[in-house]
């Protein structure tokens, strides 16, 4: 194949998965609270800057999360088209961040990644990529704080990072704007970047300016965050949605309370994550050079299984059934069994023959994965969606693992021919999958809107419309908030929308 033709292919390659994306990102549907943001209708710079001060005062410190949805609520192809980049160049980034690959092999890498990123819990799909509000509050922080570590992605060379003022001018600007979407990836960022500046000053006894000066970022978008008056009440008052629980005793009961949702989306329902990171140590660990007693090692690798087969059996036990507040022994003991899992997987890490460069990413994004969720203990509601970072740190881990081992352990193994066909037919079930759910979704959304125009016209005040297929792929299905935001006579609610079941096709 000449290099034209691999020119012409990758071409190719890119605009059909461009393509793929934006299908299935503009045929989701408007739901929850895109319906609210839809009541606005913005005709000036001035009047996005009204609009994000009275959110600022009265809502919470989201400013680009919120600005984005009230400004793209009532621009569906804009809307769409953002997403779709955001999501593409994401899943670019994470190849950049684990293989390196070129040529054919990073299509396959490509095909890999998306499959990983649409195997992701349907709970955390549907509040993300298949919601309007919840994905411009939770996904762009990720794409830029991955444009970030690509920046500096020198570092896990073990290399010290040039002084560019250009680049370090950006750093500042892609950490200060990542603070301002929600607020556990905001502690998040602005922890991690000061982690990263002491890891390299550490290193190298010199504080690269494109560190500091995105840490520098991420204190001021922290501060432009938490400044709101919003974050005061909640921690004293509380209001209608959101609590802070107060004192130590009330901080360890809201943790009882929160730690089954957040060991659910950050641990058990990954069961598949879990399976690979596992297979992967039982290699590095078994392919190792450095000296470990045989019986170690056997009881190392029984942690390994250990850890997915144990997410896989208490999934819906621990999540649905099992509250910990009423349960701290119970609690104690998933600890340790976690515990056990994660030294045995940094362990094999550390034992393993793995290049440097992967092994240290690895690690970073592991131990990112408690820290972008550790805010989460003390605030009550927690939702899916605000895993996704975290989701999106454990395939980044998965991905550099792989990548050691496709290098070095399983070179030119069976494994690595017969990849490209797997990730190939994967990744067209996928699009294939979601596709089909999806036009079946966009349908009935379509009825809906018809339906309730219809008998508005009508004058009827109890309307009939579909109900939507595939619920677990909607956030609120339920009608509520069309009559509460946009399809009334003079008062919301003033027309009752029922849901039938219809046939789609």
């Amino acid at each position: 194949m000449n290099q034209r033709t691999e020119k012409i292919i990758h071409i190719a390659f890119f605009v059909l998965l461009f393509a793929a994306l934006g299908i299935i990102f503009f045929l989701s549907p408007v739901n929850g609270d895109d319906w609210f943001f839809r009541t606005y209708h913005i005709d000036s710079f001035r009047e996005i800057l009204s609009v994000m001060k009275d959110q600022w005062v009265h809502l919470n410190g989201r400013i680009l999360g919120n600005i984005c949805s009230v400004v793209l609520a009532n621009l569906p192809i804009a809307r769409e088209l953002i997403k779709t980049v955001i999501v593409f160049f994401s899943i670019l980034l994470l190849e950049k961040l684990s293989f390196f690959s070129r040529g054919n092999r990073m299509l396959v890498v490509l095909m890999g990644i998306v499959v990983l990123v649409f195997s992701m819990p349907r709970e955390i799909y549907r509040q993300t990529y298949a919601w309007m509000a919840g994905f411009y509050n939770y996904v762009p922080c990720v794409f830029l704080f991955l444009w970030y570590l690509y920046l500096i992605r020198e570092h896990f060379y073990q290399k010290q990072l040039p002084n560019r003022a250009s680049i370090s001018i950006l750093a500042f600007g892609l950490g200060a704007s990542a603070c301002l979407f929600a607020e556990n990836i905001t502690i998040y960022l602005v922890v991690s970047a000061l982690g990263l500046l002491i890891w390299h000053f550490c290193e190298h006894r010199k504080l690269p300016w494109v560190m500091l000066s995105h840490f520098i970022g991420t204190v001021c978008g922290t501060a432009m965050m938490f400044l709101s008056p919003m974050y005061g009440k909640i921690a004293t008052e509380g209001d209608s949605y959101r609590t802070m629980f107060k004192g130590l005793e009330g901080l360890l009961e809201s943790a009882q309370l929160n730690y089954g949702t957040i060991t659910h989306y950050m641990l058990r329902a990954q069961v598949v994550l879990l399976t690979l990171v596992s297979v992967a140590c039982i290699i590095l660990l078994f392919s190792s050079k450095k000296p470990a007693g045989k019986l170690l090692r056997y009881f190392n690798c029984g942690l390994l299984v250990l850890g997915p087969v144990y997410s896989y059996l208490t999934k819906d036990l621990f999540y649905a059934s099992l509250q910990f507040s009423d349960h701290t022994g119970r609690l104690f003991f998933d600890l340790a069994i976690w515990g056990l899992y994660l030294f045995a997987v940094f362990w094999s890490i550390a034992r393993g023959d793995m290049d440097s460069s992967c092994r240290r990413r690895a690690v970073f994004f592991l131990l990112s994965m408690p820290v972008s969720v550790g805010a989460l203990l003390v605030v009550r509601p927690i939702g899916p969606r605000c895993f996704y970072m975290c989701l999106i740190f454990l395939i980044a881990a998965v991905l550099n693992l792989w990548a050691s081992l496709l290098s070095n352990q399983l070179k030119n193994s069976m494994l690595e021919r017969i990849l490209p066909a797997a990730c190939t037919t994967l990744c067209a079930i996928v699009f294939i999958t979601y596709g089909i759910l999806y036009y079946q979704i966009y349908q009935a959304g379509q009825q809906r809107i018809q339906a309730l125009e219809e008998g508005m016209a009508q004058g009827q005040t109890t309307i009939y419309i579909p109900r939507y297929p595939h619920t677990d792929f909607v956030h609120e299905s339920n009608p509520m908030k069309m009559g509460e935001y946009q399809y009334y006579y003079e008062t919301p609610g003033d027309i009752e929308i029922k849901e039938i079941y219809s046939e789609y096709r």
